[in-house]
C-alpha cells in the first residue's frame, strides 16, 4: 500500500506513517507534496502572502462547513462562519469550542511534523518540496528530523502544489510520483 498527499494531506500522510507500524498497518511507500512542516508559519504566510491563497482556503472551509451544517443542523456554533475574515480568528473560534486543546497554538503545534516527530519514521518516505512555496515555508525544511528513510527533493519552482511543466497547466509532479511508487 502506497500514501501520498498534498499540503495539510502530505502532513497527515507523513504522520500516519510514524505511527502505522504500531498499529500494524503496512505503507510500502509514502509520498508527501508541499507538506504543511510547521502550521503556525503556514497559516502565517497565507494571512500575510497574497491573498488569492487565503482567499481561496477561507472559501474551501466555509464552503465544507456549509455542507456539514446541511448534514449536522444540531451542531451549534456553525452558523458564525460566514462573519470570519482570516483563517487564524476561524481556527481560533473551532479551536476554542470544537476541541479539547487550551488554544490555537497548542493545536497547530500538535501537528507539526518538524523537531523530533518524523524521528521514529520507519516507512520510506519521500517529501517533494518547493523554495518558492508561498504558503509553506522552505525555511522549516531545516526543521525537520532526518531518518535514513526519508528523502527531501527540493525544486526551485514550484509554488505551492503545482509544479507546472507547460502553459496547459500540466502537472510533472503527478508523474514523478508514479515513478517514486515505482521504484
Amino acid at each position: 500500500m502506497f500514501l501520498a498527499g498534498f499540503s495539510l494531506g502530505g502532513n497527515f500522510a507523513l504522520r500516519v506513517a510514524v505511527r502505522a507500524p504500531a498499529a500494524g498497518i503496512k505503507i510500502d511507500k509514502v509520498i508527501a507534496i508541499c507538506p504543511v512542516l510547521y502550521p503556525p508559519n503556514t497559516l502565517r504566510a497565507m494571512e500575510r502572502g497574497l491573498q488569492i491563497y487565503h482567499l481561496y482556503f477561507m472559501k474551501k472551509w466555509r464552503d465544507s462547513l456549509h455542507i456539514k451544517r446541511k448534514y449536522f443542523p444540531h451542531l451549534k456554533g456553525l452558523e458564525r462562519i460566514s462573519g470570519f475574515k482570516l483563517i487564524s480568528d476561524m481556527t481560533d473560534y473551532f479551536v476554542s469550542n470544537f476541541t479539547d486543546f487550551p488554544d490555537m497554538m497548542t493545536y497547530l503545534k500538535a501537528y507539526a511534523i518538524t523537531g523530533q516527530s518524523l524521528e521514529n519514521l520507519k516507512i520510506p518516505s519521500i517529501i517533494i518540496a518547493s523554495s518558492d512555496d508561498p504558503i509553506i515555508p522552505a525555511k522549516d525544511l531545516k526543521n525537520l528530523a532526518s531518518p535514513d528513510v526519508l528523502k527531501i527533493e527540493t525544486t526551485r519552482f514550484g509554488g505551492h502544489c503545482g509544479y507546472l511543466k507547460n502553459f496547459c497547466l500540466n502537472s510533472w509532479v503527478d508523474q514523478r510520483m508514479i515513478a517514486l511508487f515505482q521504484n
